[in-house]
């Protein structure tokens, strides 16, 4: 599915450095950086669900000791 993402000229001036340097195409650095920030948003929502469930106590929290008795049985 191809996308359009317009770049003002300076940013494509910047861009094409970093993708020359790491001996990448433009797209194919672009193209690395977004499914490296969907990546990101995906562990992001990951985190604010769990922070969401410790918010509305729908966690179990053991002691140190009460694991390691777990742990022997």
């Amino acid at each position: 599915m191809p996308i359009t993402v317009e770049f003002s000229p300076n940013d494509v001036e910047i861009i094409q450095k970093i993708a020359d340097m790491k001996k990448l195409s433009i797209s194919a650095y672009i193209h690395n950086l977004t499914i490296k920030a969907i990546r990101e948003a995906e562990e992001l929502a990951i985190i604010d669900n769990r922070l969401e469930q410790v918010k509305n106590d729908k966690v179990v929290y053991k002691t140190i000791a009460e694991l390691e008795a777990m742990e022997s049985e």
